[in-house]
Parts: C-alpha cells; structure tokens; sequence
C-alpha cells in the first residue's frame, strides 16, 4: 500500500486559519486524490502557572490555536465533504 503526503505551513493561531488552509488544499485534491481520509492539524499551546497571571493575547491565541480553528476545520470539512462528517 503507498499514499502520498502533502504538507502545508499555515499560521493555525490566525482568526481565518481554518478557512485558508482549505483554500489550499482543497483546490489541489484533484491532482493527488480523490478524497482526504486524514487530516492532521499538529499544532497546540499551552501555557503553564497560575490561569489569572497569562496575559489576555495569549490565552486568547491559546483558545483561537487549540479550540478555535479545530472546530471550524470541522466544519469546513463538513460543507466540503457532507458525507464524510
């Protein structure tokens, strides 16, 4: 068995992250395959100590990297391939 794997640099803590990475990828699907099986977001954040000493941006950035742009990748999968949610 052989798969190809593609790879894509995004600033995943961005607002519209979800929402540029599959104006990346999905665009190129066609050249490579018929259907996206895996999707890996390797990203994260976390910060360390007591919850009211982090300052504001960066558990902002924190909810946006972990939290945020997962759930909207979700979504965008599900408006792109409905019946693979």
């Amino acid at each position: 068995m052989s798969c190809q794997v593609k790879y894509f640099a995004a600033d995943l803590a961005a607002p519209d992250a979800a929402t540029h990475v599959y104006e990346e990828i999905f665009p190129l699907l066609p050249d490579w395959c018929q259907d996206v099986s895996i999707l890996v977001n390797d990203a994260g954040v976390g910060y360390y100590g007591a919850f009211v000493n982090v300052p504001t941006k960066k558990l902002q950035m924190m909810v946006q990297l972990n939290n945020n742009t997962p759930a909207r990748g979700c979504m965008r999968s599900a408006e792109v391939a409905p019946s693979r949610v």
